[in-house]
C-alpha cells in the first residue's frame, strides 16, 4: 500500500512541475478543431478557435504528409479575406518576454501548386502594430519557421498577418513562450528580435523542450571545415548568471576546426542576408571548456566580425558557460560572417558551443486607447460584427480595422470614425457607442436597429455626423426629435427629385435638347451647373446618327463619335492638364474635394487636345486633405481604390490611384480590366516580371517614344496604385514629373523631327468634328479620342471648371 501512495506523490509532484516549467506557454495547432499532447514534446497543443474568429481550416494534401517536421504540419488556416487578420494571445503578463513562433506548411492545401521559388507565397508578419517580417513560402514541402522575442507592452499580444497582394496568407501553428527577463537584455519595450539562426555547433540532433526550458529549438550545424567534440559531463549555464538556462545537451557539444581544415587554429561561418527582413544583426556567442585540457595547456579566443574586433581574450571555463553578445547593432550586408581565432598565446584550437543570430527591430509603440479599444471590442460582441476585427483597431496605422477611422497623433490612437453601414446590426443601439468619446462620424445605416437614438449622443462632444437608418445628421446637439424631421424632409426632397426626373424625362423629345442640372452640395457651399445646349442636328453630327451605343451614363445612352489615335507626347500633354486639373480640386479651393470618378473617359478634350476634366456628380469635399470621412463606395470598376473599397474612408488619395490606372492606360492602350486576366496592374506586373517594358508599350507608337520617359510614368504609375494610401504621391508630385516627362520628350520629338514640320497637338484630329469636346478612350486597344459634350461647372472661387454630362458621348475614330 505504502508503494502505492509512494507512486500517486511522485506522479502528483511531476505534473505539478510539469505545469510550472510550463506556466506561460500556449502552443496552437491553427486549422485543428481538437486539443493533445504532442508525442514528441510532450506540449499540450489546443486549436486556434479562441485565439481567432476569421479565416478558413484546410488540411495539407495527403502527397506531403511525409514531409512533415511536427504534427502541427498536417493543418492550418488560411485567410483569403481581409487585408489584416491576427490572433490575440492572452493572458500575458505585461512587461515580460516572450518567445513568439509561427511555423508555416504549405502542402499544396489549395491544389494550386502556389508555392514555388520563382513565384513565392509573400504576406508580412506584424507583433502588434510593429512590422516583424515577410513570410516568404517556396516550397510546398518545407516547414518555414519564425520566431520573435518580444516585450508584451499589454495584456494581450496581437500576432497579424496582412496580405499585400501576392498570395493567401496562411499559417500552420503559433506557439508563445514566457522567458526569463534578465536574458536577451537588447529586447526591451523599444526594441525586439527576429531570429536567423539558433545553431548548436558540432551537434548532431535537434533540442528543443524539454531539454530547453524556454522551448527554443537548436539546429544542429557542422561546416565541411569543422568537426566536433562532446562531453558526457553536465554543462552549468547558471554559474555567471549572465545568460541562465542555455541547455546542457547545446552545450555538451562543440565545433573545433578540422585538422585537415586550410587553418587549424581558426572557425569561420558565413551566411547571406535574409530576404524576409532588413535591420541589423545582434549575435550571442556560447562557449564552455569540454576538454579537461593538462595544466600546460591553454584556450584562448577572439572574435571577429565582418573582419572587425568583436571580442577579445575570452578564456572559456570547464563545464560552465559563458556568453559573449552584441552590445550595439551590427552593420549588414549581402553577406556577413564571423571568425573565431585562437590566439597567439593559445596552445589549442578555437572552440564554439552555439550561437546566435537576430535581427534588431524597433518597437512601434503607439495603440489605440485603452478606452476606445474596450468600447470597440464591445460594440464587436454587442452584435456579434461579421469583420476582420481582431488585434489593435488602428495600428498599425495603414492598417486599421475595416470602417474604422482613427486619429494617429499624439501618444495613443483614437477612433474618430465608424461606418457600421449594412453590417447586419440587430437590436438596440449599444450603450459601448458611448464609450467613443473621440468620434466624430459614427454611420449606422441599412441595419435593423430598433428604438429610439439613446441620449448618450448627446454628451458626445465630439460627434459631428451620425448616419442612422433614416438620414445623415449634421450634429450640434443631438435628440431624437431633429431626426423625425429630417425624415419627413428626406421624404419632400425624394418626390421633388421624382417630378424633376419625370419633366427631364418629357424635355427629351424636344428637337431642341435643353440640359439643366441641379445645385451639388460641397459641405458649407454650393457649385452651380451652367445650362449647355446642343441643337439635335449637333447630336447627330457628333454620333454619326446614334450609329454606335457603346453603354449608358447616369443620364442615358453612350454613343460613339469621331476621334483618332494619340501619339506618346499628345497623351503625356493630356494627362498632365488632367492631373493639373485633379490638382486644382485637391488644393485650389477652400476646401480639399476628391472626384472619386476619374477615368479616361471623364477627361474632355478641345479640337487642340485642351484639356477639363469631367464629371463632378460625386465629387467629396474634406475640411482638410489631410483627413479622410466615411463615404458610400462607389465609382467605376477598375479605377477604384481598394483602400476605400475595403475601409469606406475617402481622402483625395483616392483620385491618385485612379489617376494611376489612367496612367497605365495610356501607357498599354489596354482598359483598366482586362477578359480573362484581371486589372491591368496585375497585368503590367506579370508581364514586366517575364519581358522588358517594350512588352507592355501601346503597339499603335510604332517605336515613336523616349523608353527613358514610359519608364518614368509607369514608376509614377505604380507608385500612385500602391494599396496603401500614405504611400501613393500627391497630385502635386504627379504633375511635377509630369512635366518633365512632358519636357523630355517634346525635346526628343524636336531633334528627331527631319524636315520642318512639327507634330501638331491637334494634327489628329478629324477635320469633320464639331467643336463639342473629345475624351479618351481605350477601344480595340488603342487609347483614342472620344468626342463628348461638356458644360462649364462655376467652382468655390468663381472660376470655371469643366463637368461632364453621360448623356451622349462620341468615342472612338479608329
Amino acid at each position: 500500500m505504502e508503494k502505492w501512495w509512494l507512486l500517486i506523490l511522485v506522479l502528483v509532484f511531476t505534473v505539478a512541475a510539469y505545469g510550472q516549467e510550463t506556466q506561460g506557454f500556449i502552443s496552437i495547432d491553427c486549422g485543428n478543431a481538437n486539443n493533445y499532447t504532442d508525442d514528441i514534446t510532450k506540449l499540450a497543443y489546443t486549436s486556434d478557435d479562441r485565439y481567432i474568429d476569421t479565416g478558413i481550416n484546410a488540411n495539407i494534401a495527403s502527397n506531403y504528409m511525409n514531409n512533415i517536421s511536427y504534427r502541427t504540419d498536417l493543418n492550418l488556416r488560411s485567410f483569403p479575406n481581409g487585408y489584416r487578420n491576427c490572433y490575440t494571445l492572452k493572458p500575458v503578463v505585461r512587461n515580460s518576454k516572450y518567445l513568439i513562433r509561427a511555423a508555416f506548411f504549405h502542402g499544396n492545401y489549395d491544389s494550386q501548386f502556389s508555392a514555388r521559388a520563382k513565384k513565392p507565397i509573400l504576406f508580412d508578419l506584424y507583433i502588434g502594430s510593429s512590422k516583424w517580417r515577410t513570410a516568404n513560402i517556396t516550397d510546398a514541402s518545407f516547414t518555414f519557421r519564425y520566431e520573435a522575442i518580444a516585450v508584451s507592452l499589454s495584456d494581450s499580444l496581437y500576432i497579424c498577418l496582412v496580405n499585400t497582394g501576392q498570395g493567401t496568407p496562411f499559417i500552420s501553428s503559433l506557439e508563445m513562450r514566457l522567458i526569463k527577463s534578465s536574458i536577451y537584455l537588447y529586447v526591451d519595450a523599444t526594441n525586439f528580435v527576429d531570429l536567423y539562426g539558433r545553431c548548436d555547433a558540432g551537434g548532431s540532433k535537434v533540442t528543443r523542450y524539454p531539454d530547453d526550458k524556454s522551448d527554443r529549438i537548436w539546429v544542429p550545424l557542422m561546416m565541411n571545415e569543422w568537426e566536433n567534440i562532446s562531453t558526457l559531463e553536465e554543462v552549468n549555464s547558471d554559474y555567471t548568471n549572465s545568460f541562465p538556462e542555455l541547455p546542457s545537451t547545446v552545450l555538451q557539444t562543440a565545433a573545433v576546426p578540422s585538422k585537415s581544415a586550410p587553418n587549424t587554429s581558426n572557425l569561420e561561418f558565413v551566411w547571406t542576408q535574409d530576404v524576409g527582413v532588413n535591420a541589423p544583426y545582434v549575435i550571442n556567442f556560447h562557449f564552455a571548456e569540454i576538454q579537461q585540457l593538462p595544466a600546460s595547456s591553454w584556450r584562448e579566443l577572439n572574435i571577429y566580425y565582418n573582419g572587425m574586433p568583436f571580442y577579445d581574450h575570452i578564456n572559456p571555463m570547464y563545464l560552465h558557460a559563458v556568453t559573449i553578445y552584441s552590445t550595439k547593432p551590427e552593420t549588414t550586408s549581402s553577406e556577413s560572417s564571423f571568425t573565431i581565432n585562437a590566439t597567439s598565446n593559445a596552445t589549442v584550437p578555437a572552440l564554439l558551443n552555439a550561437f546566435e543570430i537576430f535581427h534588431l527591430l524597433s518597437v512601434e509603440t503607439k495603440m489605440t486607447s485603452r478606452d476606445d479599444t474596450d468600447a470597440i471590442l464591445g460594440i464587436k460582441t454587442d452584435y456579434k460584427v461579421k469583420k476582420s476585427w481582431n488585434g489593435d483597431p488602428c495600428a498599425p496605422a495603414k492598417y486599421p480595422w475595416v470602417g474604422v477611422g482613427c486619429d494617429n497623433t499624439g501618444n495613443s490612437s483614437k477612433i474618430i470614425s465608424l461606418n457600421l453601414s449594412s453590417s447586419g446590426l440587430i437590436g438596440s443601439v449599444s450603450s459601448s457607442f458611448s464609450k467613443l468619446q473621440n468620434i466624430k462620424i459614427l454611420d449606422l445605416s441599412n441595419n435593423s436597429l430598433n428604438g429610439t437614438i439613446p441620449d448618450f449622443f448627446a454628451t458626445m462632444t465630439s460627434l459631428q455626423v451620425l448616419n442612422d437608418n433614416k438620414c445623415t445628421q449634421k450634429l450640434s446637439k443631438i435628440s431624437t426629435t431633429p431626426v423625425i424631421g429630417s425624415a419627413i424632409a428626406a421624404v419632400v426632397v425624394l418626390l421633388l427629385l421624382i417630378l424633376v426626373f419625370i419633366a427631364l424625362r418629357r424635355r427629351r423629345n424636344m428637337s431642341r435638347v435643353q440640359v439643366q442640372e441641379p445645385n451639388i452640395e460641397f459641405g458649407e457651399f454650393e457649385v452651380q451647373l451652367k445650362t449647355q445646349k446642343f441643337t439635335k442636328m449637333e447630336l447627330e453630327k457628333i454620333t454619326d446618327n446614334f450609329k454606335h451605343k457603346i453603354g449608358r451614363g447616369g443620364s442615358g445612352g453612350v454613343f460613339a463619335g469621331n476621334g483618332g489615335t494619340l501619339s506618346w507626347r499628345e497623351r503625356l500633354h493630356i494627362v498632365l492638364e488632367a492631373a493639373q486639373g485633379i490638382e486644382y480640386l485637391h488644393k485650389g479651393c477652400r476646401m480639399p474635394i476628391a472626384h472619386r470618378d476619374v477615368k479616361c473617359t471623364n477627361i474632355l478634350l478641345g479640337d487642340n487636345l485642351e484639356t477639363k476634366v469631367a464629371d463632378l456628380g460625386i465629387a467629396r469635399a474634406f475640411h482638410s486633405s489631410d483627413e479622410g470621412t466615411l463615404a458610400t463606395i462607389c465609382g467605376t470598376p477598375g479605377y477604384m481604390d481598394p483602400e476605400f473599397i475595403s475601409s469606406s474612408m475617402l481622402t483625395v488619395k483616392s483620385d491618385v490611384y485612379s489617376f494611376g490606372v489612367v496612367l497605365l492606360e495610356i501607357i498599354t492602350g489596354l482598359p483598366p480590366i482586362i477578359q480573362d486576366e484581371g486589372h491591368l496592374l496585375h497585368h503590367v506586373k506579370q508581364k514586366l516580371q517575364r519581358e522588358d517594358i517594350t512588352s507592355v508599350i501601346d503597339r499603335s507608337f510604332e517605336g515613336d517614344y523616349d523608353v527613358n520617359t514610359v519608364w518614368k510614368v509607369l514608376d509614377l504609375a505604380v507608385s500612385c496604385t500602391q494599396k496603401e494610401s500614405p504611400r501613393r504621391p500627391t497630385m502635386s508630385h504627379v504633375v511635377a514629373e509630369l512635366k518633365e516627362c512632358l519636357d523630355l520628350e517634346t525635346l526628343r520629338v524636336k531633334r528627331q523631327t527631319t524636315h520642318n514640320q512639327n507634330i501638331s497637338m491637334s494634327g489628329a484630329m478629324d477635320s469633320n468634328a464639331v467643336n463639342a469636346g473629345y475624351s479618351l478612350s481605350i477601344d480595340g486597344g488603342n487609347v483614342n479620342l472620344r468626342s463628348m459634350r461638356s458644360t462649364s461647372l462655376e467652382m468655390c472661387d468663381g472660376s470655371n471648371f469643366d463637368a461632364n454630362f453621360e448623356g451622349i458621348l462620341g468615342p472612338s475614330l479608329r
